[in-house]
């Protein structure tokens, strides 16, 4: 589908990677776009930055990980757009620490931003893209690739990133019969603009790759 005629959300939208993927949309043709992040500030001067004639933003803030907001996000979705067919969602907070001193609230911290996140997102990415007439879609999930690479004092942050990595593969084989794609990009030390250059050929690359992980660091 072109990017002309798409809806699309991106998470995490207000800055790094998930503005990068937001820019490098626009650049390409998008003309609607839902962008979700907690922090309003940065979200509406993103949207300010990606103003053009003909384009649709519409702005969403709240937590992740916060399922009623969630649902007045999808509904709100479901009015504007009738539904999506691109997401990308990056779902990324650091969270720092060994197992033996991390604190309970940081670990909780990163596994509902990072865990909790990623379910809520996939769920109503899913349900919205199931909505749109049955044209299918594609989702891409941004995490760090810490799931991958374990690394001392990071355990919050890449156990999160392997269960994450791990919805995202149910989905893919979840969202098959709908003719939904899901795949991960994983960065490390990728700039935003080359991560979201990945994510942005995924989206809209008709081959059917689904369930797969690939490297922003190459």
């Amino acid at each position: 589908m072109p990017l002309q005629t798409a809806s699309i959300l991106v998470t995490g939208a207000a800055s790094g990677v998930g503005a990068a993927c937001a820019r490098r949309l626009v650049e390409r043709g998008a003309m609607r776009l839902a962008l979700l992040d907690r922090n309003s500030a940065a979200l509406a001067d993103l949207a300010d930055q990606l103003e053009r004639p003909g384009v649709q933003i519409i702005r969403l803030t709240h937590d992740l990980a916060d399922p009623v907001e969630w649902a007045a996000s999808e509904t709100r979705i479901r009015i504007s757009f009738g539904g999506l067919t691109h997401v990308a969602a990056r779902a990324d907070v650091a969270a720092t620490g060994e197992i033996a001193t991390l604190r309970f609230d940081t670990w909780k911290r990163a596994a509902g931003a990072n865990l909790d996140g990623a379910f809520l997102t996939l769920q109503a990415s899913i349900r919205l893209i199931r909505a749109n007439g049955g044209h299918g879609g594609s989702i891409v999930l941004i995490t760090p690739d810490g799931a991958m690479r374990p690394t001392v004092g990071i355990a919050a942050q890449a156990a999160s990133a392997a269960g994450a990595l791990q919805l995202a593969r149910i989905a893919a084989l979840e969202g098959e019969a709908d003719k939904i794609r899901v795949n991960v990009v994983r960065h490390h030390t990728a700039s935003p603009d080359r991560t979201a250059a990945m994510v942005a050929s995924l989206l809209t690359n008709p081959a059917q790759m689904s369930g797969q992980a690939l490297d922003a660091d190459g």
